[in-house]
């Protein structure tokens, strides 16, 4: 029966999808003047674009009928229009902004359930990535201000209502990204690896997400690189830590381009300047270069070709009562994902993606010496079938081949770095083959009521059976304006390579289990929207320490808690509150018992307030204040005690100047932690627990400045 089911998701994408049609335009001011990075975007949906350096703007959609299309620009008055979207016809629509006070909404957000019948989200563009207060123009740190993920440390973790940083899929074009950070240290990432000005846009979904993806226990990062540029174009950027260049070139008019950039970072420079209290061995430095190709071999079907490299370095002080040290660490992490589209007729659409990546890193700590050289090969077939009426399908199959191999000397006890401390050799040459496959279907009746089942399958090769995760949402329109949402869902994901190995692991560790249960309210009207949504997630066959096999699915845990969002806008202002209660228990890894995981973060608040002075300058503020990190403050006792509440004033400003016809320019400055908090994220003890040291921020204040320039 199970097969048949397998055999079953895994055809159906071959009979299945919906058309999709474009709408394309351009903006430009009262004088003519051409407006670049525009929010262009069908009100109440996920469906839009920002406008390139010549205003234009072009996205696709598979709604049908009447709809409102909304343009928010600054120092402009929104711009709405009421259009009709036609099978079969592309839709071309001027605008023209009248100068006026910021009154938009430059970031949306909504429960996907609502708008596109999938899960509950956070859309963010590249240049609201840029333009949040503390982000440090970083995709990770943007979305930390958003409800549902907790403050834990000094990195760019995301770690998800109650969840453990790795337990959240990140996934660019199809193709999902291990390691999506850079600058891996035994904290983890301090930075993404993907630059936001490479993406057109990003999608976050904090839990309850449909069945297109898998393999993560909490949420999931979904982000689509920049599709076929309209003009060519250059861009050059200086900061303070960083320099970078980009070129956008048409080959062929509307049929082949390519588009390449490159970023070199050395961070030497911005610690010296901002009195930094880290010791390094080696400051952090990175580059990465990318090229991004597309070639529209028909007028149905596309080609985009995303190549990716990274390297990055750092070696920083480890602090401990007992020894000192310094972690050496470097990595390179690349990434070819070859993505196909096809519209096969008025209803079925396909697409796919082959996809290799590879990672290759050292780390070095006293007794801790490892190295990994980790590859994954991937294809991705998925179809959409539009029915006529109120119903849509979608359905697809995956299929992931693995290898990691690690080999050196890890600690007998995690906690013990000394020097002298026992070690373990590892040696691991780990392969898995997986295979997934997933329909969803999407139902609406009388635009009140949209329900979204779905169920995925997977099979693993070392586990040797298949997996079922059913999931559902539902949406019910109470009155206008105001949705209820209601989801639940069954999740797994399989433990780190690094588990299986047969001296130091268990070969034959399962999947983890998670299940999902969600209900919220969701208001929204012109300027503003109110979210409210709680959660309970039940965990099961979580790894845990064994004294017999090293590892067992022997672990178990729970997390609840609800989030609350509030964005508002009001004349020049433009703010918003996020606010997370959580209770997160777990009895895994080495927890004696069940008790708070280290991301137990109980409350976190969040306030982001933007002001536009004019039409062209733009001034931010961030506050952040979370419940401090458990620990343990006993040799006999596990996160016991917290360490003091974390909390964190943001300052930036930016400046767009046009020099010349074709130019935009933008100048931008950024203060973190304007206050100077001295915050602690954990405390590093001796063996006996007499002695501890503080995990504090490397910078009590740090300011950072650029210019990008785009001609």
């Amino acid at each position: 029966m199970k097969k048949n089911v397998l055999i079953f998701c895994v055809l159906l994408p071959l009979l299945l999808y919906g058309q999709s049609r474009t709408i394309q335009g351009n903006v430009i001011d009262q004088k003519g003047n051409t407006l670049a990075y525009a929010n262009v975007y069908l009100e109440g949906s996920l469906d839009g674009s920002t406008t390139d350096q010549d205003g234009n703007f072009s996205f696709t959609t598979k709604k049908t009928g009447t709809y409102t299309l909304v343009c928010n620009y600054m120092g402009f008055e929104d711009y709405r229009t009421k259009i009709q979207i036609k099978k079969n016809r592309a839709n071309f629509i001027e605008i023209i902004l009248i100068e006026k006070p910021l009154k938009s909404e430059t970031v949306m957000v909504t429960a996907s359930a609502f708008t596109s019948g999938e899960e509950e989200g956070v859309t963010l563009t590249p240049l609201e990535v840029v333009t949040t207060p503390g982000a440090a123009a970083d995709i990770f740190w943007a979305i930390k201000s958003y409800p549902g993920v907790q403050q834990v440390d000094e990195g760019a973790g995301l770690f998800v209502r109650g969840g453990d940083v790795s337990e959240t899929a990140v996934i660019l074009d199809g193709a999902y990204l291990n390691h999506p950070y850079r600058y891996e240290s035994p904290n983890g990432g301090f930075f993404g690896t993907i630059t936001p000005f490479l993406l057109k846009g990003t999608y976050f979904s904090s839990g309850g997400y449909g069945a297109e993806y898998g393999n993560a226990l909490s949420g999931a990062l979904i982000m689509e690189s920049m599709d076929m540029p309209v003009r060519d174009n250059y861009n050059i950027g200086v900061g303070l830590a960083a320099l970078s260049g980009a070129l956008a070139k048409i080959i062929i008019p509307n049929k082949f381009s390519i588009t390449m950039s490159g970023n070199y970072s050395d961070t030497e420079t911005m610690f010296n300047l901002n009195n930094n209290r880290q010791k390094f061995s080696r400051f952090p430095k990175a580059y990465d270069i990318n090229i991004n190709t597309i070639y529209k071999y028909s007028s149905r079907g596309s080609l985009k070709l995303f190549l990716f490299r990274e390297v990055d370095e750092i070696g920083i002080e480890v602090k401990n009562p007992e020894h000192g040290g310094y972690y050496e660490g470097d990595s390179k992490n690349s990434l070819i994902n070859l993505k196909w589209k096809y519209l096969l007729n008025s209803s079925l659409l396909l697409q796919g993606n082959l996809a290799f990546s590879k990672f290759q890193n050292n780390q070095c700590l006293n007794v801790l010496d490892l190295e990994t050289d980790e590859s994954q090969h991937q294809l991705r077939i998925s179809a959409e079938y539009n029915f006529q009426g109120n119903f849509k399908i979608k359905s697809g199959f995956e299929a992931f081949n693995t290898n990691v191999g690690l080999k050196g000397k890890v600690p007998v006890d995690y906690s013990d770095l000394n020097p002298s401390a026992p070690s373990n050799k590892v040696s691991l040459d780990y392969l898995s083959r997986r295979g997934s496959a997933f329909i969803q279907s999407e139902v609406s009746f009388n635009n009140d009521l949209q329900i979204v089942p779905g169920i995925r399958t997977e099979y693993e090769s070392n586990l040797g059976k298949v997996i079922f995760d059913p999931r559902i949402s539902l949406t019910y329109k109470l009155k206008e304006n105001l949705n209820l949402t209601l989801a639940a869902g069954k999740y797994h994901q399989f433990p780190k390579p690094y588990y299986y190995d047969s001296y130091v692991g268990n070969p034959k560790l399962g999947s983890m289990n998670a299940s999902h249960y969600i209900a919220g309210l969701i208001y929204q009207k012109e300027n503003t929207i109110l979210r409210l949504e709680g959660y309970y997630k039940d965990y099961t066959d979580l790894v845990l320490e064994d004294k017999l096999d090293n590892y067992s699915n022997k672990g178990h845990g729970c997390a609840k808690g609800f989030d609350l969002f509030l964005k508002h806008s009001y004349g020049i202002l433009n703010g918003r509150i996020s606010y997370s209660y959580l209770v997160a228990r777990r009895h895994w890894m080495d927890a004696p018992k069940i008790s708070s995981p280290d991301f137990d973060i109980t409350h976190n608040l969040n306030t982001v307030l933007q002001a536009t002075l004019s039409g062209h300058f733009q001034i931010g503020l961030a506050y952040r204040v979370s419940t401090g990190k458990p620990y343990t403050s006993g040799e006999f006792l596990y996160n016991d005690s917290r360490v003091p509440d974390y909390q964190k004033l943001d300052l930036n400003a930016s400046y767009l100047y046009r020099f010349f016809d074709g130019n935009l320019t933008i100048f931008y400055i950024g203060i973190a932690n304007l206050l100077g908090r001295d915050n602690i994220f954990d405390y590093y003890y001796s063996p006996d627990h007499q002695k501890r040291d503080a995990v504090k921020s490397s910078m009590l204040r740090s300011v950072y400045f650029g210019v990008s320039f785009t001609f």
